[in-house]
């Protein structure tokens, strides 16, 4: 679980069979200033040995895999896309299906974590959101609003 306090976040595993949390990151300033809460992202591997997590840094995201065995985290930047909204792993832990922001639009991607590449699978006006795989990883199950009629809402609301 992730925890933000005026945009200093941590991450935390916590064991329920000996009831003790272990903090696996603490990044970021205490700012009072508005806070950011679109990251840490988290996801779980198939096999639940490894935990994926997305920050941003140095102005882009990066992916880290933290080995619950070794205890130890591998990164990678993510190129391809500015932000990443939400994340997934297919059920063979070898993709991750992906909403993301490329250019100012919001779609769906499914990231290859071994090549660091990406396949864009819809390149549209609306916004994907809550990308998951579903029926052993063959198809892909998404929310998604027109962006023209969410953001004068927005926009209205905030006047």
């Amino acid at each position: 679980y992730t925890t933000n306090e005026m945009g200093k976040y941590k991450i935390f595993i916590y064991d329920m069979v000996r009831e003790k949390k272990k903090r696996i990151l603490k990044r970021g300033v205490m700012m009072d200033t508005k806070t950011d809460y679109s990251y840490p992202l988290l996801a779980w591997h198939p096999t639940g040995k490894l935990l994926a997590y997305m920050i941003e840094h140095q102005g882009r995201p990066w992916l880290h895999l933290y080995n619950l065995e070794t205890k130890k985290t591998a990164r990678q930047p993510i190129y391809e896309v500015q932000k990443i909204t939400d994340m997934a792993y297919a059920d063979n832990g070898k993709f991750m299906v992906m909403s993301a922001v490329r250019q100012g639009q919001s779609d769906l991607y499914v990231f290859n974590i071994a090549a660091s590449s990406f396949e864009r699978l819809t390149d549209d006006i609306y916004t994907e959101l809550n990308p998951r795989f579903i029926n052993n990883s063959s198809q892909i199950v998404f929310s998604s609003l027109d962006s023209r009629e969410v953001l004068p809402q927005l926009s209205s609301a905030a006047r």
